[in-house]
């Protein structure tokens, strides 16, 4: 048995020490830390609820701008809304691709967008991997360090006579068992998975490039109708510039509240492009990393050493009287005298 729980052991750490370079850890374990540093403020409870805010606004002022500020104008400039649609791509060409272009993008970006307002408890439990604070990028480390103490676990059972060893080797197992499943690892894989099944659309090449066009095309959109559209269209209603955007707040809120929003919101979305942009190539590196057996790679050489250790302790010998002891107890017989016979 003492044989088995070594082999055991030993067989145990070198899974252990094979595991980070076998799921490549090396690079993935920073890639993740990497990806959860750029985005830690963005999913926050803060964070998201400023994302949707912000999409929202902006979404409205496109969807607003539309169906019934362009319609509106159309029928106060007397043009059909095809005259109108015309008059813009020609003098105002950077409106004309927002009004075309952000539609399909914000139908693409929406899915993604609702899915990250859910995301924040699962992106918590992540982001507290491993433990005690540590960075992910310890993750292959320690696994390499419980791989090294297995293997020499295994060498001293097998050199040992005492229990001792067998009793340290059911411990750790043990211990490999339970502060996984204190620590709620299990669960936590299973929220790993979920973040990054939403991280593969939104950090993927197609979605970096749509955030980087919806960031261009509402910019040129919005500066544009504030710099050369209202004027424009005022000089052309006959009116002054502050009676038509007092106007169109009054009539159109949405689109007055995302012109003068957007000054505010740019920075931050261009931040968070560029963060998306930037992470693009790490999601890659994440990608095919199946989250859900890990914690198993630690829970199955626990339940392997506690069982094993458990059954070399059950099994193994009471200790024996020493030679010293047996010596001892045969000088003291010899020095005995012999009973006298009864008469």
């Amino acid at each position: 048995m003492r044989k088995v729980v070594a082999t055991v052991a030993v067989m145990c750490g070198i899974g252990l020490i094979a595991v980070p370079f076998a799921l490549s850890l090396f690079d993935r374990a920073p890639a993740g830390e990497r990806v959860t540093n750029r985005f830690r403020d963005t999913l926050s409870v803060k964070g998201l609820d400023d994302l949707a805010t912000n999409f929202q606004t902006m979404g409205a002022l496109v969807d607003q701008f539309i169906h019934e500020t362009s319609p509106a104008l159309a029928r106060q400039l007397h043009m059909t809304d095809s005259q109108f649609a015309a008059y813009v791509a020609r003098d105002y060409p950077a409106v004309a691709a927002g009004a075309n272009g952000i539609p399909p993008l914000v139908a693409f970006v929406t899915p993604v967008a609702a899915q990250l307002e859910a995301l924040h408890p699962q992106f918590a439990a992540v982001d507290s991997l491993p433990f005690l604070g540590l960075p992910l990028t310890s993750v292959p480390w320690i696994l390499l360090a419980l791989g090294a103490a297995l293997v020499v676990l295994g060498v001293v059972v097998l050199q040992t006579r005492g229990r001792a060893a067998l009793v340290v080797t059911a411990g750790l197992g043990l211990a490999l068992l339970v502060i996984p499943l204190a620590l709620s690892y299990p669960s936590k894989a299973s929220d790993a998975t979920k973040v990054a099944a939403v991280g593969r659309v939104a950090l993927s090449p197609k979605a970096a490039a749509g955030a980087q066009r919806a960031n261009q095309l509402i910019d040129g959109m919005v500066t544009q109708v504030n710099t050369q559209m209202l004027p424009g269209l005022a000089t052309r209603l006959h009116v002054s510039q502050a009676t038509l955007q007092a106007s169109i707040a009054r009539e159109y809120p949405a689109v007055a509240k995302g012109l003068v929003a957007w000054s505010t919101i740019k920075p931050g979305a261009v931040e968070l492009v560029r963060r998306q942009v930037a992470s693009v190539g790490d999601a890659a590196t994440l990608n095919g990393l199946d989250f859900t057996p890990l914690p198993w790679y630690i829970m199955g050489p626990g339940i392997a050493l506690l069982i094993a250790g458990s059954a070399a302790l059950l099994t193994a010998p009471k200790s024996r009287p020493t030679a010293a002891h047996d010596e001892r107890a045969s000088d003291t017989e010899a020095l005995t005298p012999l009973a006298e016979p009864v008469a």
